[in-house]
């Protein structure tokens, strides 16, 4: 059975447990019910008790998830990141070859005007080629985004 890492901007066990209590729509999963109720084993990286403290800010959770998922990808078939900002470590990890997995980006900020310039603009240039496919949620994301980061504008990694 098919395995897949749901890569999350924060801790969502929570969230996933509120969806499970039916409290919140599956929506908020940014698919992960879906692809389980399809018959996919779902996972995702939760913030282990000691560390709580460690990594309560956005970049620490973001960095010890990417380390988590090179650690531990052997356990899955591939790897959903769930939006831009948890996308980046795991990226600059595949980039390097530290990340073996098909990775997946749910791209909802990549035309951001943050990520369009400086040190931001040149890493995404660089580790957006590393994604194994890319999806947008509005068309003219598919031909803007392969554009900026210098990809093929017609490739796998990049269609509506």
């Amino acid at each position: 059975m098919a395995s897949v890492l749901m890569l999350y901007s924060a801790d969502w066990t929570n969230e996933l447990l509120d969806y499970r209590r039916r409290a919140v729509p599956s929506h908020r999963l940014f698919g992960f019910a879906e692809l389980e109720h399809l018959g996919y084993r779902m996972d995702l990286c939760r913030t282990p008790a000691r560390l709580r403290g460690l990594l309560s800010s956005p970049a620490a959770w973001r960095i010890f998830q990417a380390v988590w998922t090179m650690l531990f990808q052997h356990r899955y078939s591939c790897v959903v990141s769930t939006t831009d900002a948890p996308a980046l470590p795991v990226l600059m990890l595949k980039a390097v070859g530290l990340i073996r997995r098909p990775v997946v980006v749910i791209s909802v900020a990549l035309l951001d005007a943050k990520n369009a310039s400086g040190l931001r603009h040149a890493l995404w240039a660089r580790c957006l080629r590393s994604a194994d496919a890319l999806i947008v949620y509005a068309t003219d994301q598919a031909a803007a985004i392969p554009a900026r980061s210098r990809s093929p504008t017609r490739s796998p990694a990049c269609e509506a």
